[in-house]
């Protein structure tokens, strides 16, 4: 794997609970450091529904807001993007912010918006931490990966926006039919399967740090774990 990019940093999230969040308690002391300094964090959304993103960014009675989430930290502002803000202040709050947030949702959806608004050429550009969690973690590679599932029967790559070179497929499930099939698509790219509660934290330098249970598929080797 090539992991050198333009990024200070990218956290791979694949989920938690929803009255918990993604957050797990192996992962707080390094997600506090590398968001150390950090003030300015813009959320973007997966989702076409302004009520399911609303209720992600700001929270309901079973799960978490975005801020609560990340109450552990040193940010201060919270901005949440999708389609209901224009271009110009969508541009001007990528441009100014320390860390980017990719939601969870939708990760085909996610893509279309990005690359139809023109923000994917601004977060290829951006240098400051990159969170993304499940659809956002997918997102965030050069070639994503689409597991099989019961709205697509058939699993592919697509092209996202190559902030790093980790094809991510959040929520794995360790059986013997995911392995397989993602065995067999892994001969083409490398695929790092996340179960839940897991994460892989990527470092500007190449550097490779993983938490909780990461099944790496390698397109030239076996299954590492």
């Amino acid at each position: 794997m090539k992991n050198k990019m333009h990024a200070q940093a990218v956290m791979l999230l694949s989920g938690g609970s929803r009255a918990r969040g993604f957050l797990f308690p192996a992962l707080i002391t390094d997600f506090q450091k590398i968001l150390e300094g950090k003030k300015n964090l813009v959320a973007i959304s997966a989702s076409r529904n302004a009520v399911k993103t609303d209720a992600a960014f700001y929270g309901t009675k079973e799960s978490l807001s975005v801020k609560d989430q990340f109450a552990s930290t040193g940010i201060e502002d919270f901005f949440l993007l999708d389609s209901r803000v224009s271009p110009q202040k969508a541009q001007e709050k990528i441009r100014h912010a320390d860390v980017i947030y990719l939601m969870g949702g939708d990760p085909l959806f996610l893509l279309e918006f990005l690359k139809n608004e023109g923000y994917d050429a601004l977060l290829q550009d951006f240098t400051g931490v990159f969170i993304g969690l499940s659809a956002g973690a997918m997102a965030l590679a050069k070639h994503a990966f689409y597991s099989a599932d019961e709205e697509i029967p058939h699993s592919f790559f697509y092209p996202a926006l190559g902030i790093c070179d980790l094809s991510c497929d959040p929520h794995f499930e360790a059986d013997e039919k995911r392995i397989e099939n993602t065995k067999v698509m892994a001969q083409t790219h490398d695929i790092i399967g996340l179960e839940n509660d897991a994460c892989v934290m990527l470092h500007a330098d190449g550097t490779l740090q993983t938490f909780g249970r990461v099944h790496f598929f390698y397109a030239s080797e076996k299954e590492k774990h």
